[in-house]
């Protein structure tokens, strides 16, 4: 009687269904190339820039395949130019996008692309207590409810908008005085220095009946008996979880690490000083924001948004040789655990598993930080820096470096530029930006910029030239058809005292990608 063989099943030979099986504990010539192919790939990527500046209209930037974008639609300082619109950053990751600062005129800057939908952003952070950053609010939040209530399916679902105390208040006062109705949900996150009671921290507080506003005091971290803040309101998303749930359930193949969620607080302490307070968001199981004070006049926040860390890529063809078992054993293996294989023969997870996936960090300060930044804002891959300080309105690109150096940044990217140049960046900025502005000028223009500047210096003296070509002169460098000479100086300094070339100066609709990084095996 002829014995058949199951899969998996050898009389002791060498060969199985046709293959050769190499010796016990090592790889067959095969699997160990894909190895090597994952671990050249691996390096590839992890000698590859941090940040890479993609064309909004490029298929790679629609289709966001590193899964964190940056969109800048304004980078302009405290007001509007004609080349940079007010603060803006959207944060792409996934299906949802993130809005850090909504400065007038946000909504019209959506309009120039298609990487960021009105229905899709369900988070706001507003970075300063000042005009420059929250004018864009209430018309942010008429959109985003127009474009949910075409689909209905997310229209449950709140905007959550995080900022200083006040900030609630405000919102309330436009809804109430201009008779808006919206749909969706909207919850005012203020992060407070006082403690709250515990059941106030699963409660909103509504604000206006029409519209559904709620209001959510934060404690910092140091106070907070729970140590951390969940930002997902269980009780305005109970039908949403539960039809998302009975859809498709968690995704366990990410295998996502723990995420490293401050200790308990003590609400009784009083030794905690305002400036060093921080106020942790737990967003979902996969990001995390931490928020901390920079300055209080005027009332300014930086935020750091962290990604959880990954399993690494899981080798089939490794598991194949070694014998496992795929199902359950494919995902035990890749969450760490050691599997029995069909010999009984105990196989390691770093036998099949490749390196660990680092988790990306993305910092985005709303005014320059010297002190309080560098304790939570430590190794993140990009850091978003104000070129100038409204505390002190001069420019603060050198400040920008030290900070960058000091925390150990990947990149750095500069915004909030002003129309007009400051006097001076150093000793020598105001004589090289008037020599800049005039050698970067076309030599029809040079001529007419130069006696421009000659006819705003002597006012009465009879020029033979016309204002239409003085104005269309002016107009080309306000446009941004020169070269921003302010905005490269900035770049120099930062760059000389980051010491790296890893340094950028944004401008409306850029678009960065954040790479991913590769941890050890």
């Amino acid at each position: 009687m002829e014995r058949r063989l199951r899969p998996g099943q050898s009389f002791g030979f060498e060969r199985v269904w046709g293959k050769k099986l190499a010796p016990r504990g090592r790889l067959s010539p095969q699997a160990a190339v894909l190895e090597q192919q994952q671990k050249l790939a691996q390096r590839q990527e992890a000698e590859r820039s941090a940040v890479r500046e993609l064309d909004p209209s490029s298929e790679e930037a629609i289709a966001n395949s590193s899964d964190m974008q940056l969109v800048f639609f304004g980078t302009s300082a405290q007001r509007p130019t004609k080349a940079r619109s007010a603060p803006a950053v959207a944060l792409r990751k996934g299906k949802s996008n993130w809005l850090f600062d909504c400065g007038e005129d946000t909504q019209r800057q959506l309009l120039k692309q298609a990487l960021v939908r009105p229905g899709k952003i369900d988070r706001i952070f507003v970075t300063r207590a000042s005009g420059d950053s929250a004018f864009g609010l209430p018309g942010m939040m008429c959109i985003c409810s127009a474009a949910r209530e075409i689909g209905m399916d997310t229209s449950d679902l709140p905007l959550h908008i995080y900022g200083p105390p006040g900030l609630a208040e405000y919102l309330r006062t436009f809804l109430s005085v201009s008779d808006t109705y919206i749909v969706m949900p909207i919850v005012v996150h203020e992060f407070v220095t006082c403690p709250v009671p515990e059941e106030e921290l699963d409660r909103p507080e509504q604000l206006e009946h029409r519209c559904c506003l709620f209001r959510m005091r934060v404690p910092p971290d140091q106070l907070n008996p729970q140590g951390y803040y969940d930002g997902q309101i269980v009780q305005l998303t109970k039908r949403h979880q539960q039809r998302r749930r009975k859809r498709k359930g968690a995704d366990e193949r990410a295998v996502l690490a723990e995420q490293h969620l401050p200790d308990p607080g003590d609400p009784s302490r009083s030794d905690v000083a305002p400036e060093e307070m921080t106020w942790t968001v737990r967003c979902d199981e996969n990001f995390t924001v931490c928020a901390a004070p920079l300055s209080r006049r005027p009332q300014a926040f930086g935020y750091v948004v962290r990604e959880s860390d990954r399993a690494g890529t899981l080798n089939v063809a490794a598991c194949e040789e070694l014998g496992v078992i795929p199902g359950k054993d494919y995902a035990r293996v890749k969450a760490g655990e050691s599997v029995l294989n069909r010999d009984g023969n105990i196989v390691r997870s770093d036998q099949v598993v490749g390196p660990t996936i680092v988790g990306r960090s993305v910092t985005i300060l709303g005014e320059a930080g010297f002190n309080a930044s560098r304790q939570w804002a430590s190794d993140c891959d990009l850091l978003v820096h104000p070129a100038t300080s409204q505390a002190t309105d001069g420019s603060c690109a050198e400040a920008a470096g030290v900070l960058a150096r000091e925390v150990g940044v990947r990149h750095l990217v500069l915004t909030g530029f002003p129309e007009a140049q400051p006097a001076q960046v150093d000793a020598s900025t105001s004589e090289r930006t008037a020599n800049g502005a005039s050698a970067a000028m076309p030599a029809k223009d040079r001529e007419a910029y130069s006696g421009a500047s000659r006819y705003m210096a002597a006012p009465g003296a009879s020029q033979q030239m016309g204002q239409r070509h003085v104005n269309a002169a002016l107009g080309r460098q306000r446009t941004g058809t020169l070269r921003d000479t302010f905005a490269e100086r900035c770049v120099e300094v930062a760059a000389e005292q980051y010491g790296r070339e890893a340094v950028t100066a944004a401008r409306d609709l850029m678009v960065l990608s954040v790479e991913r990084r590769w941890g050890p095996a």
